[in-house]
This record gives structure tokens, C-alpha cells and sequence, in this order.
């Protein structure tokens, strides 16, 4: 889940858009993605880009299709994110 922090100048977003990049910019930029996608209350905020980005470990439990996410717990979140 996204997080978007106005008041520390901060986003907190998916190791995807770090992953696809150059996919998010030919779309105009992730400033330009969130300020569509984040949520109402935010969406300026997040267009305008003037903010530091922390990128999110990756839940891979939300695709539980194939073997790596079948099993995947919140502990395994947890772990990833300390040995990212």
C-alpha cells in the first residue's frame, strides 16, 4: 500500500515503480501516475513531485499464484524488508 506523508514531504510507494521506471516515465513519471492514481485527498501532493520517494518492499502475497507468493506470510514481509 502506497502512503503519502504531505507534511514530511515524503511518499512511501511500491518497489514497482522503482522496477518499471522507464515504463512509469514514458507515462509522463510517477509524480504524474500518482497525482491520477493516489487517493483524492492527496492527489496535488502527489502530482507535484516535490516530495523524497521510499521505495516499499514488494508483498509478493499479492500474487499468490505462483510458488514464491503461494506461501508468502507477514513474516516473510518482514524479513524482506530488514534484508532488502
Amino acid at each position: 500500500m502506497n502512503k503519502f506523508s504531505p507534511n514530511e514531504r515524503k511518499v512511501e510507494i511500491s518497489s514497482i515503480f522503482k522496477w518499471f521506471k522507464p515504463d512509469f516515465d514514458k507515462a509522463g513519471g510517477v509524480p504524474r501516475i500518482l497525482g491520477r492514481y493516489a487517493p483524492q485527498s492527496v492527489r496535488e501532493f502527489a502530482a507535484s513531485g516535490k516530495y523524497d520517494i521510499k521505495y516499499l518492499s514488494y508483498n509478493w502475497g499479492l500474487n499468490d499464484q505462483g510458488p514464491h507468493g503461494r506461501n508468502y506470510s507477514r513474516a516473510n514481509l518482514l524479513f524482506d524488508n530488514i534484508f532488502k
